[in-house]
């Protein structure tokens, strides 16, 4: 059987619907099966929101969608560092409390190498640039750094999961999803570049391991399909 080539896979990825990539990155959430569906599904469209409407908050008070600019604003010291794995798990960039956000160098190269050679086959159009990658990946993180500031009055950290509760003892928890997918949002809305920043997931792994990116688009692709099956039924 052919292999689905990175072209074909990028031309789909555009079409997927923001619900679409919300439940994807539920999928990956340990906490998914304690909320119902119809709870996901409803956390997605109000990640999505809270992304959006902060990234508009932030453009308004620097005139600006250069997240570098942002950064600088915000007293934020952004870097490329050489570090990949962090707890034994690969990243494409991360925000170090209280002031650092660091985007992986290797990424980054493996990135433009993957670009030059799109752009030697002339597909460039259909693949963010090297510049926009970076873009995504500060405005991303720079999310997670006003989670921080305002996690008081930030829908990501007041949406919680109760795990527990003994007598007047209880544990309640944030969920990763909830928080990535607005920082995908607000890196979207903010930076005003033309795709979902979830296809990253997809492009970036690309570099490093093509079978487990295919794997990644391949998941992606099911909860579509199974949702347009999910659609066609309850029409009919």
């Amino acid at each position: 059987m052919e292999e689905i080539t990175l072209e074909t896979m990028m031309r789909n990825m555009r079409t997927v619907d923001d619900m679409t990539w919300g439940r994807y990155a539920f999928s990956r959430d340990i906490l998914r099966d304690r909320v119902t569906p119809e709870g996901r599904d409803e956390m997605i469209r109000k990640s999505f929101d809270c992304g959006a409407q902060w990234a508009e908050q932030m453009r308004a008070r620097t005139g600006t969608s250069d997240p570098f600019t942002l950064a600088r604003d915000l007293d934020l010291e952004a870097v490329e560092s050489d570090r990949s794995m962090t707890g034994g798990r690969v990243v494409f960039a991360q925000f170090v409390p209280d002031k650092r956000i660091e985007i992986m160098s290797d990424t980054l190269d493996a990135y433009a190498d993957l670009y030059q050679k799109q752009t030697a086959n002339k597909r460039a159009v259909l693949f963010p640039t090297p510049g926009e990658v970076r873009a995504l990946l500060l405005a991303h993180e720079i999310f997670h750094y006003v989670e921080e500031v305002h996690a008081g009055d930030i829908y990501t950290r007041n949406e919680t999961i109760r795990l527990w509760k003994v007598l007047c003892f209880k544990n309640d928890s944030t969920i990763r999803a909830v928080s990535e997918i607005a920082s995908m949002s607000f890196a979207r809305t903010f930076t005003k570049i033309d795709c979902n920043p979830f296809i990253l997931d997809v492009l970036l792994f690309f570099g490093r391991n093509p079978m487990g990116a295919r794997s990644i688009y391949a998941d992606v692709m099911e909860i579509l399909s199974s949702a347009k099956i999910q659609e066609k039924v309850e029409t009919n």
